[in-house]
C-alpha cells in the first residue's frame, strides 16, 4: 500500500497469511538497504532524482516477526507515472543500472515516476535489488523482460525500447536479433523477484543462444 500524508509518500507492507509473515522481517529494513545502494548509483545521475528516505517502522508480531512494515520518503510534488508514449524515456535508466553493477529483477514500469516541469525521472522502489561485482548482460535483459511483461507493452513499442536501450551500451556488443529472441522467452519463464544474495540470471538454454 502507497500513501500520502502532509508532504510524506509511506509505503506499508502488511502481511495477511504465513507466506507473508515469513518473510516479515525483511521488507522495510531491506527496501532501506537497497535504497542506499541505489544513492550511490544515482545519487548524481542527470535527469534523475530520488525521494529523501526519512526512516522505516515495524508493528512487531509474536515477539520476533512484524505484522506489518514500512518506509518513510519524500514525497515530490508534480510527479505522475509515464504514460506508455513516454516509453523512450527510461532508456538512460537501465543503462545506468547496467553500467553501475544494479539488478532489480522487480523493475515495474509503475514504479518510476516522471515529473515533467524539471525533465526528471524519479525511481521509487529498490526493494530486491542486488549489487553485482561488475555489469553483467544477463541481469540487464531479464530486467528489460520484467519491465516490459509488467507494462504490457507489445511488441512494436517493446522492441525499440531494447534497441534503445543497447544504443546506449556500444560496449556490450550483443547481437539485437538474439538479445530480442531472449527477452521474448523470458516472458514465459517464470522469475523470483526477490533475489538475496543469490541472484538468477539467465537459463543456460538462453544463454547459449
Amino acid at each position: 500500500h502507497i500513501m500520502s500524508y502532509d508532504g510524506l509518500l509511506i509505503k506499508l507492507y502488511i502481511f495477511h497469511g504465513f507466506s507473508d509473515v515469513r518473510h516479515s522481517r525483511r521488507y522495510a529494513s531491506r527496501e532501506v538497504e537497497c535504497y542506499h545502494d541505489y544513492l550511490k548509483a544515482f545519487g548524481s545521475m542527470p535527469g534523475v532524482r530520488l525521494p529523501k528516505l526519512y526512516g522505516y517502522f515495524e508493528k512487531p508480531f509474536m515477539g520476533f516477526l512484524f505484522r506489518a512494515n514500512g518506509i518513510i520518503e519524500e514525497f515530490i510534488p508534480g510527479t505522475r507515472i509515464l504514460g506508455m508514449e513516454e516509453l523512450n524515456l527510461i532508456p538512460p535508466l537501465f543503462a545506468h543500472l547496467y553500467r553501475k553493477g544494479i539488478y532489480h529483477p522487480d523493475m515495474q514500469f509503475q514504479n518510476v515516476l516522471w515529473q515533467p516541469d524539471t525533465r526528471t525521472l524519479v525511481p521509487i522502489d529498490y526493494m530486491g535489488c542486488n549489487i553485482l561485482p561488475e555489469p553483467n548482460w544477463e541481469a540487464l535483459l531479464m530486467q528489460l523482460s520484467w519491465f516490459l511483461k509488467a507494462a504490457d507493452v507489445d511488441d512494436a513499442h517493446a522492441r525499440p525500447f531494447m534497441e534503445d536501450v543497447l544504443a546506449l551500451l556500444p560496449e556490450l556488443h550483443l547481437d539485437h536479433e538474439k538479445a530480442w529472441r531472449c527477452i521474448k522467452a523470458l516472458y514465459e519463464i517464470p522469475v523470483e523477484t526477490h533475489q538475496y544474495h543469490h541472484p538468477i540470471f539467465l537459463p543456460p538454454e538462453l544463454r547459449r543462444q
